[in-house]
């Protein structure tokens, strides 16, 4: 018989993991706090999206020292600026999930001037009684242009608008996009797997030309602000993609990012002429994958449509759906 202490120990060891990957994502991904550890010498050499520890550690025993605040992890000779070796495996375990006090989630959030909104989130996930919407989607098999390619932006939210006409295949989609420049930011490049679309942008830039990407079958329209965006600020644009498809694709759309987006809203509609029997959310883990790894039915509105909202997303989501044979058989035929 297992003892009673056992269903408390692996509570706390998922609390203290989904704490700590709630702390990785904003120290990774929210740009205020990604640069307190980027300016340290321990990162000159750092490359890519993943976080230092090392630099992490900097930061931490920076304020501790700054505090005055006594512990056996920071104690150290006087002419040290270095963290100590036991400083260091407090923040290893904490960001990789093994172990992550109250107190070390305190010197996190003060070290980094967190935000209250975070803060509440991160107390609230090591405490076990989060009920949040937040998701976080495991990151899939997502290739791209440049593999050692950082991210010069990062994406606060997203709107994705997709419809469906009258004979089941896709028309329209609309996209609102809100970014947070990391470096100095131009342009935007837009991706979709379709060379049957022309795009469209509503406000916020101006389109260039479709061009062929690197990745078979994925096409790409680079979208210039009219202005340059400087670093830490925020610029919003819509565009929208009119599709002409000369055959039906797949009966889905899909959302895929390798970084992590703050929130993405994903609707689809369907036309009055033709609503599908079934509407399935989903998840994927390869872009080439043909079958979902996870999905769950939704039931269509009134209106004719699905919505989701989606949290800190990271991999490959979105709906998928099918009409009947006769369903399509009488709108196609008509």
């Amino acid at each position: 018989m297992p003892s009673q202490r056992e269903p408390s120990s692996r509570g706390q060891a998922q609390q203290v993991a989904a704490t700590s990957d709630y702390l990785v994502h904003l120290l990774t991904n929210q740009a205020q706090y990604r640069k307190r550890w980027e300016r340290h010498d321990q990162v000159v050499q750092h490359r890519g999206p993943a976080i230092s520890q090392a630099a992490v550690a900097h930061v931490i025993y920076d304020h501790l020292r700054e505090r005055g605040e006594g512990h056996p992890s920071i104690e150290q000779d006087d002419d040290s600026r270095s963290p100590s070796r036991s400083l260091k495996d407090i923040v290893s375990r904490a960001l990789t999930g093994k172990v992550l006090s109250n107190r070390t989630l305190r010197w996190f959030t003060d070290a980094f001037d967190m935000r209250e909104a975070d803060i509440d989130k991160l107390r609230a996930l090591r405490a076990g009684n989060d009920s949040g919407p937040a998701q976080i989607v495991r990151p899939a098999r997502i290739t791209t242009e440049q593999p050692n390619f950082r991210a010069r932006y990062q994406t606060i939210s997203l709107r994705e608008f997709h419809v469906v006409g009258p004979v089941g295949i896709p028309v329209l989609h609309r996209t609102t996009h809100v970014v947070r420049a990391i470096d100095e930011l131009r342009s935007y490049r837009y991706r979709f797997d379709t060379s049957a679309a022309s795009v469209e942008v509503l406000h916020g830039g101006t389109a260039g030309p479709i061009c062929r990407t690197g990745d078979d079958g994925i096409y790409a329209v680079d979208i210039t602000f009219h202005e340059p965006v400087p670093p830490d600020a925020t610029e919003s644009f819509e565009y929208q993609t009119v599709l002409n498809y000369d055959q039906a694709p797949p009966p889905e759309f899909r959302r895929a990012t390798v970084n992590p987006i703050a929130n993405v809203t994903i609707d689809v509609t369907f036309d009055d002429e033709l609503r599908p029997t079934q509407v399935w959310w989903a998840e994927w883990d390869d872009l080439r994958a043909r079958h979902p790894v996870h999905q769950e039915p939704v039931k269509l509105r009134h209106d004719g449509r699905v919505h989701r909202h989606v949290e800190h997303l990271q991999g490959i989501v979105g709906f998928h759906w099918e009409f009947s044979a006769d369903q399509l058989h009488r709108v196609r035929n008509s």
